[in-house]
């Protein structure tokens, strides 16, 4: 299938409430779609600003697990975008393709860490008691329920 099953709307035919939702993103295929359900839109957008703009997660950890999430899942919409945020945090060029192919080479044995994680979690649903006491060590509570989260 090339066409979405939901087309992004353009924003000249947005209404009122679809544009006041939107808000400054309405011009971002994820807000031109989402403006169809406005009542969604308005419940979503708290939950994704905590985990993308107000996490307690280092913004680093956090792209790495997006990045190997949205390539287990095949995502290339998204996966341009958090390459483009991972350069903005300073990530380089092979540190963004390790994270991307799952390969430890390049990564730090946190970010190996969040790569199994990802992997682990979308495979499997939950994270092993390996996995979950190595992330433990590294992280609060409330950062180890955000990282689910995210992937």
């Amino acid at each position: 299938m090339n066409q979405p099953r939901i087309p992004p709307l353009p924003p000249a035919q947005f209404s009122d409430e679809q544009r006041s939702v939107a808000g400054a993103h309405g011009q971002y295929n994820f807000a031109r779609v989402m403006v169809h359900h406005p009542e969604l839109y308005r419940s979503y957008i708290p939950f994704a600003e905590k985990l993308m703009g107000d996490s307690n997660l280092p913004l680093r950890d956090r792209e790495i697990l997006i990045l190997r999430t949205l390539t287990l899942c095949d995502e290339r919409y998204d996966l341009g975008h958090h390459r483009d945020i991972a350069h903005l945090l300073g990530m380089g060029d092979e540190v963004i393709a390790a994270a991307c192919a799952g390969l430890g080479g390049s990564l730090s044995v946190t970010d190996q860490l969040l790569v199994r994680v990802a992997e682990e979690l979308l495979a499997n649903r939950m994270i092993g008691d390996d996995n979950w006491r190595e992330l433990s060590a590294f992280y609060s509570r409330k950062q180890v329920m955000e990282l689910v989260f995210l992937v």
